[in-house]
């Protein structure tokens, strides 16, 4: 093997004497200058070169070389400057010297040159991925030095020479001492290098990062894939520090700056004629393909630096140039006295969140259920293929994104009770009954074909989704088409790969899937065999039913296929496809059964009573076993983000208080909400209470009951309803006092007791009513662990959710309160007391619990994707919360009809922040116009306060109502405006229905299930263009993007 060593001098020296170069190689004379190569002059700065070929690579650390000059007569006059240190080498090398210095590059050589604010007395470090970086590990980090001239910390690392493209990946971060460690946020800094097989000198001219959270939405893939992605990207040029001729320096950029919209490029205009003398059309522009991160390269002489420069971007669509309003920033180009003026250099410039823009993007969606949505294909509901025709409406009117309810599999019985998106069996799995069967198929047998376009008209026909009827037809037809393709999977290649892409939810799903089927429930605690199971267990199990679960493997795979080509569509027409993320799994899932470790099925996460759910909220789903989650590092959600993120551009993160906190039910004795309490928490101590002077322990969690209460709630009945159900305690044969009996002790046995008595139906409602209030009327509920404690004076104690509240009832004028009997007939100070406990209890002494649980969890929601995040959560949030959720680039939700604050009746459109979406209606809430007529004093209060009407409010919501309300919420600060469909159709009297109430899509108070459809197609709307035209212009007249 050969190599070529090229040495270029520059050398000063007069006379007809060449120099020569000697060295430890034989090629070079074995040390001995008198077997020497002249060097040739050269027209080059470096104005001599010495070309040589060497047969072996140079290994030790101990070769040298060195100049010097054979005169005709006299001595060899050698240099005065050391020898010279020859770098190791495997393939051909360059090197560049100066006679009046032993140069300094002998590897690659990298100077970090940072801005960074550090407080008196700490250091900043860097480290990286490498041996010279300490890999990652803090104890290896290479110290930064501060330089007061440029204000800038600084640190040269010498790097290997290496022969092919190398990535270095390194974070800074501040210390004051060993202990005290803060480490750069976002993600790392990395350097993509060429080939540095000879020496080289690299310096980066860095920023510490830091945390934007606007920006940081802007990266997302809702932006990034789909709103802001690049038409025509250009691939960024490469960094070849060996590239560099003597006398020039490679400036090259590298700037993170998202808000960039389509139409709009990225440019560099400096002082400089290399970068347009501040003439924008003269600028440097920026390739794309790294986008969010966009990349430049320009050569300059050495004479050009330093230089100032600021970014502009040039918007194609207006041909204006929109320059970043902060002043100009400078590059310092080589800051190092120990290179040679005339070396090539080459300089990174790596500048964080620039944002030129200074219109922020504001965006409408539209919401809305696949279920729920008609076209001339669908067939009895909503169908994956028609959210293509949604695309186009919304393209049309001026939208760009849309949001779904979750379209997970729910198939329990395949009755109307599976209706509910929120009932998923999987996590991971999508709904077959969503599928639209012509499209499976190019060519389906024509019985087949028959059968659907019959039954399809017959579905078409109804008002609403037959879901039995719609689901049990579509499973039948799916497993004749699956006959007709069954023997051809195995050499399908696209089957195959979804296959083993996805196989880690899918075996489970399937074999779940099976035995529902098999044993009649999907209640597994109630198979015969199988209700427990290991992960080996379940590999064993689908050896036994694969040919059967290869029948669900190529129907999810149908699913997969059809919903990925409305996204594709949707991506490429510019559309987000948004979908809602829940928060809860069903116990009755193929993840509960599958990995039981993580779930505590013996609790069931709910919401506390409020305004609008007076009795609280039981979502019948398990808590989260975190502490087994968080072992693995949530291993289960990082699958379930990145099955997600494959179908969707953005999640609306139900429930996104449950990972702060979430309000826990136990199973065993209650199915209401009232009497759970929020984990994790720091409970109350018996110690607390006594010191407080809350010495009657047991009068505070027992049912508060009465003689007077029971004749209160039940007249005439008191007495026989207190011989049926109470045990007197003799304590005061005037109002005694009571106790539950046994048998009816706890919500789920009084439940079970009451169903089976028989009442007239209204005096069966209202005892029932009466008698889970008094089990309720509590103040104190013990905690679980007091089951353990052998000594009382450990126990400890939860407030329960409202303490000076019994129950609340909804009237037409607004909710009314009945206030808490067992509080009302405390004395004063333990009153007092309480209420002050409760206070600090509720909203003080959980936030920092609530905190530090929540960030390692929105820490992995962020990381483990990049979708856009939107939280979803109507009740006020504390204040700490809040920060933390906006900190991570999750928008908030607002709903003006639940205010934050909870003494107003409607929150104002004012008070929304930027990192927002307003939704002024939800499906499970009335529409506007239902909501216009639900109460008369809210609406009074809108019209006059918020619209600023002067004149007498309407009853109903007319049409002009209606767009007045549609654009107040188009005009407010938040990101994102998200209407239902039918509220902005109703813009039209001839779109709407008669009755609001027909337009709701669900209604928790009707067992009618999830079955709401449009009257109108997509199609009809796409072409009614007085509608499209006119919604268009109402979102462009409200500048949204």
């Amino acid at each position: 093997m050969t190599f070529f060593l090229k040495f270029h001098l520059k050398a000063n020296r007069r006379g007809g004497n060449l120099p020569i170069i000697y060295g430890s190689l034989p090629e070079l004379g074995g040390g001995n200058p008198a077997k020497g190569i002249a060097l040739k002059p050269i027209g080059s700065v470096y104005n001599f070169i010495a070309e040589i070929r060497v047969k072996q690579p140079n290994t030790s650390d101990d070769g040298w070389y060195s100049y010097c000059y054979r005169p005709p007569f006299g001595t060899i006059v050698h240099e005065t400057v050391p020898k010279r240190y020859l770098p190791k080498f495997s393939s051909n090398l360059e090197i560049y010297d100066s006679s009046e210095a032993a140069t300094a590059i002998c590897e690659l050589v990298v100077r970090f040159r940072v801005k960074c604010h550090t407080n008196f007395g700490e250091e900043l470090f860097i480290v990286g991925d490498c041996k010279e970086l300490g890999n990652w590990q803090p104890q290896g980090a290479q110290q930064l030095f501060y330089e007061e001239e440029t204000d800038s910390w600084i640190g040269d690392v010498c790097f290997p020479l290496q022969s092919s493209a190398r990535t270095i990946q390194y974070k800074y971060f501040i210390s004051g001492d060993v202990n005290d460690v803060r480490w750069e946020p976002e993600e790392n800094h990395i350097i993509h290098l060429d080939s540095t097989s000879s020496p080289a000198y690299v310096e980066v001219s860095d920023t510490f990062r830091w945390v934007d959270p606007i920006m940081s939405v802007f990266t997302r893939s809702a932006f990034t894939d789909v709103l802001t992605k690049r038409k025509y990207p250009v691939a960024p040029p490469r960094i070849s520090p060996n590239s560099v001729l003597p006398n020039q320096v490679s400036i090259n950029f590298t700037v993170m700056c998202p808000h960039v919209r389509r139409n709009q490029q990225l440019a560099i205009v400096g002082d400089c004629a290399e970068l347009g003398e501040w003439e924008p059309e003269n600028a440097l522009f920026l390739a794309d393909a790294d986008f969010p991160i966009w990349n430049g390269a320009v050569t300059l002489s050495r004479n050009s630096l330093p230089f100032e420069y600021k970014y502009v971007i040039f918007d194609r669509d207006s041909g204006e140039y929109i320059w970043e309003s902060a002043g100009n920033r400078k590059c310092y180009g080589i800051t190092s006295s120990t290179v040679d003026f005339c070396y090539p250099a080459t300089v990174i410039v790596s500048d964080w969140y620039v944002s030129p823009n200074r219109d922020m993007f504001k965006g409408m969606a539209v919401q809305c259920p696949i279920f729920s949505l008609r076209t001339n294909e669908s067939c009895g509901i909503g169908q994956y293929s028609d959210v293509r025709s949604l695309v186009d409406m919304c393209r049309q009117i001026g939208a760009s994104m849309i949001q779904i309810l979750p379209i997970n599999d729910t198939t329990e019985k395949g009755d109307i009770d599976d209706s509910s998106p929120y009932k998923a069996i999987s996590c991971f799995a999508l709904h077959p009954i969503y599928i639209n069967m012509l499209e499976i198929l190019p060519n389906l047998p024509s019985d087949i074909y028959n059968d659907i376009l019959s039954r399809r008209c017959e579905f078409e026909q109804k008002r609403e989704v037959d879901y039995q009827q719609v689901y049990r037809f579509k499973i039948d037809a799916l497993r004749r088409i699956y006959s007709k393709v069954e023997t051809d999977l195995e050499h399908d290649k696209e089957f195959k790969d979804f296959c083993q892409e996805n196989e880690e939810w899918l075996k489970p799903y399937s074999l779940f899937c099976l035995l529902r089927d098999e044993y009649k429930t999907a209640d597994f605690r109630k198979w015969p065999e199988h209700s427990l199971v290991t992960t080996d267990e379940i590999d064993c199990l689908f050896e036994t039913y694969r040919d059967e679960a290869l029948f669900t493997y190529w129907v999810q795979y149908i699913c997969d296929r059809q919903f990925k080509a409305s996204r594709e569509y949707a991506t490429a027409s510019g559309i987000v496809l948004k979908c809602e993320l829940t928060y809860g799994v069903p116990a009755n899932s193929a993840e509960c059964w599958a990995n039981r470790k993580l779930f505590n099925l013996d609790t069931c996460i709910g919401a506390p009573p409020d305004a609008v759910h007076t009795e609280g909220i039981n979502y019948h789903v398990p808590s989260y076993n975190w502490t087994a989650m968080r072992a693995d590092n949530f291993s289960w959600w990082r699958l379930r983000l990145k099955r997600f993120s494959d179908l969707f551009h953005a999640a609306q993160l139900d429930h996104i208080l449950g990972f702060f906190r979430t309000w826990q039910i136990p199973v065993d004795s209650s199915f209401r909400s009232i009497l759970g309490h929020y984990s994790p928490c720091n409970p109350l101590t018996r110690q607390e209470l006594e010191s407080r002077g809350l010495w009657d322990i047991d009068r505070y969690v027992k049912p508060y009951i009465r003689f007077h209460t029971l004749q209160q709630k039940f007249q005439d009945e008191a007495a026989n309803i207190a011989k049926e159900y109470f045990e007197p305690l003799n304590i005061n044969p005037d109002d005694d006092f009571y106790e539950f009996k046994e048998r009816c002790n706890t919500e789920l046995k009084m439940n079970e007791l009451l169903s089976s008595t028989i009442w007239e139906k209204g005096k069966r409602d209202h005892y029932r009513a009466c008698l889970l209030q008094l089990l309720s009327n509590v103040i104190l509920i013990p905690d679980e662990s007091n089951a353990e404690n052998q000594d009382r004076s450990q126990d400890k104690f939860h407030f329960r959710s409202d303490v000076t509240v019994e129950h609340v009832e909804p009237t037409p004028t607004g909710p009314r309160v009945f206030p808490s009997q067992s509080w009302l007939e405390l004395d004063t100070k333990q009153r007092q007391a309480i209420l002050e406990m409760y206070q600090e209890y509720n909203y003080k002494r959980q936030v920092g619990i609530w905190v530090s649980e929540a960030i390692p969890k929105l820490e992995m929601l962020q990381g483990s994707t990049n979708l856009l995040l939107f939280a979803q959560e109507t009740c006020p949030i504390a204040e700490e919360l809040d920060h933390e959720i906006e900190s991570k680039s999750i928008l908030s939700l607002r709903v003006p009809r639940f205010p934050k604050d909870t003494k107003q009746s409607y929150d104002p459109t004012s008070d929304f922040q930027y990192m927002a979406q307003v939704s002024p209606s939800l499906p499970d809430t009335s529409t506007i116009r239902g909501w216009w007529e639900e109460n008369k004093n809210t609406t009074l209060a809108y019209w006059r306060d918020e619209l600023e009407e002067e004149e007498q409010v309407p009853e109903f919501c007319f049409s002009n109502v209606l767009i007045k309300i549609l654009k107040k919420n188009l005009e407010s600060d938040s990101m994102w405006c998200t209407f239902l469909l039918q509220d902005i159709v109703d813009v039209f009297d001839r779109l709407r229905k008669q009755y609001p109430d027909e337009e709701r899509i669900f209604h928790p108070d009707k067992k009618a299930g999830w079955v709401y459809r449009y009257p109108w197609t997509l199609e009809e709307l796409v072409n009614d263009s007085e509608w499209t035209n006119f919604v268009h212009d109402l979102v462009k007249d409200t500048k949204r993007d």
